[in-house]
């Protein structure tokens, strides 16, 4: 007997989001009946055996997905068992679904501390952990954090990929930001600004325990696509600064008791003190999900899609020697003239966002780049060099 399960979609059901590296796909027709939920953007891409029915709807207003979950729930007389959604906008909506048509799974409540980010780190202060100070946004709290550690950082509860952060020193920079935002400052945050490097661990997690985890830390800035240069992540080898961290987050993750799936958990290290930033619900952006399959064998979106569907979470069966590190790599306003031919047995990945003959605007979030470069090396300088070398090559590809 085959599921029938609703996906939550805004990547398009064809795309490598949902597929192995072998190229199969996520839900085997054999397994699955997908009753599909997408937009009308990605509506070309709604092709696969494993379909039984898809809506495709203008918007992600939770009313139009409402009616779209409803028919789709009871499409063909058999009620969908299951609603998934594998992207960290559609989880909240997806929980939505889920109480509205009495469907195993999270609900909302459950959801909301990993995405809006005032509860998020209320539920966690009160909980022990250290977080930075924070507050919904108002010209009032802003001014009161403003004066009391002199730089605040402003931006979306919901939001992800660094998209409208703003780092804030004077009181005439918070005016700017609230003329520019004044129609939806209320979907917005203020909170200390923590001068420390910042960090990711990426885990897969059963009950609260992790059972494999990596780390990386940001070379440059998350605002780097603001100047339209590039991003460098970098993955941690083994030592104190890397124990430190995947202690620090599984003292977060317990947090969750029953919790089970895989989280993408940001934290600063400043001044020897390791403060939370934000945590998520889902497998990591950019080259992560790359990098983690090549280091240790697990695809962090078919373990999230197992967890939603209440299946098997696996662990490592063993490490890479070799460590890795991504790029984005912004190149606007340039059309790529010729194909890429980067062919290095280091190469762990590249997605290209752009085709020959095409040109992109400036991006307005981290993960607007015009190509993704994941390489592996032997330490952290050997990532970097590669990294450079790969970015070198695929720059020449514009003209």
């Amino acid at each position: 007997m085959k599921t029938p399960i609703i996906l939550l979609d805004r990547l398009g059901f064809d795309s490598s989001y949902y597929r192995t590296p072998t190229g199969e796909s996520l839900f085997p027709e054999d397994r699955f009946d997908v009753r599909l939920i997408t937009s009308v953007k990605k509506l070309p891409l709604a092709v696969g055996n494993a379909l039984q029915s898809v809506v495709a709807t203008p918007g992600s207003e939770i009313e139009t997905l409402l009616e779209a979950g409803r028919y789709q729930s009871a499409f063909g007389g058999a009620k969908a068992e299951r609603v998934v959604a594998l992207t960290e906008r559609q989880l909240l909506p997806a929980a939505t679904l889920r109480e509205a048509l009495d469907i195993p799974g999270d609900r909302p409540e459950d959801i909301v501390i990993f995405r809006d980010k005032v509860p998020m780190k209320g539920f966690l202060r009160a909980r022990g952990v250290r977080v930075p100070c924070f507050a919904p946004y108002s010209a009032g709290n802003a001014r009161d954090l403003l004066q009391r550690f002199g730089t605040v950082v402003v931006k979306p509860r919901l939001d992800a990929g660094s998209k409208d952060v703003n780092i804030v020193c004077t009181v005439a920079a918070l005016e700017q930001v609230e003329a520019r935002y004044r129609d939806r400052l209320a979907d917005f945050e203020v909170e200390e600004f923590i001068d420390g490097r910042i960090y990711h661990i990426d885990s897969v997690v059963q009950s609260s325990r992790v059972l494999v985890a990596s780390v990386g830390r940001s070379v440059f800035p998350t605002t780097s696509y603001q100047s339209g240069s590039h991003y460098w992540d970098i993955e941690l080898a083994e030592g104190p600064l890397r124990n430190r961290l995947l202690a620090f987050n599984q003292r977060v993750i317990e947090c969750y008791p029953d919790f089970t799936g895989v989280m993408h958990h940001e934290a600063f290290v400043s001044d020897n003190e390791v403060v939370f930033c934000e945590i998520a619900a889902r497998w990591g952006g950019g080259g992560i999900r790359a990098g983690f399959r090549f280091r240790t064998g697990i695809d962090l979106i078919a373990t999230m899609l197992n967890a939603q569907l209440g299946g098997p979470i696996p662990a490592s069966a063993g490490w890479s020697d070799e460590i890795t590190g991504f790029s984005f790599l912004y190149i606007s306003d340039r059309t790529l003239t010729r194909d890429v031919t980067l062919d290095e047995p280091w190469l762990v990945d590249l997605h290209l966002r752009v085709g020959r003959g095409d040109k992109l605007p400036p991006p307005r979030s981290l993960e607007q780049a015009a190509a993704v470069i994941t390489v592996s090396g032997r330490d952290e300088a050997q990532v970097a060099e590669r990294l450079a070398a790969a970015e070198a090559e695929i720059t020449r590809c514009f003209g």
